[in-house]
């Protein structure tokens, strides 16, 4: 982050941010499916391994904004908040910084996947019996 701080008086811009936030995305159907993706790059791509949407929150957004449109970019699918399942802290994580990640709870307002070309290999639901039994 390049600044320069005008006033006469001492800046009080931080460093460097202290930590990142993050969102997963549970979009769970009436059907019990899950929306699953994969990804293009890192450490998941090539190995066959279906995720969560992930994504990080941008400066001054909300975390169910956040969950919102990380579905929707990665997937196409529009989707409505339901709720935060869960939220964890690991520290020294991200260049050294705290990383905040919470899991949502999202319901799917549609159904057409439109996977995003730049990031996602492919994105599908599967039946949420059979995402538990794969972790088995």
């Amino acid at each position: 982050m390049l600044v320069y701080w005008i006033p006469k008086t001492g800046c009080t811009i931080p460093i460097n941010a202290s930590h990142r936030v993050t969102v997963a995305a549970i979009v769970l159907n009436q059907n019990k499916q899950v929306l699953v993706v994969q990804e293009k790059r890192g450490r998941f791509h090539g190995i066959g391994y279906w995720k969560l949407p992930t994504g990080v929150v941008d400066a001054g957004e909300e975390i169910f904004a956040a969950a919102i449109r990380e579905v929707k970019e990665e997937t196409g699918i529009d989707t409505e908040f339901v709720e935060v399942l869960a939220f964890r802290e690991v520290q020294n994580s991200f260049f050294g910084k705290s990383d905040l990640s919470f899991l949502c709870m999202l319901r799917p307002l549609s159904v057409e996947i439109k996977k995003q070309e730049l990031e996602i290999e492919a994105a599908q639901v599967l039946l949420f019996d059979h995402v538990t039994s794969l972790s088995s």
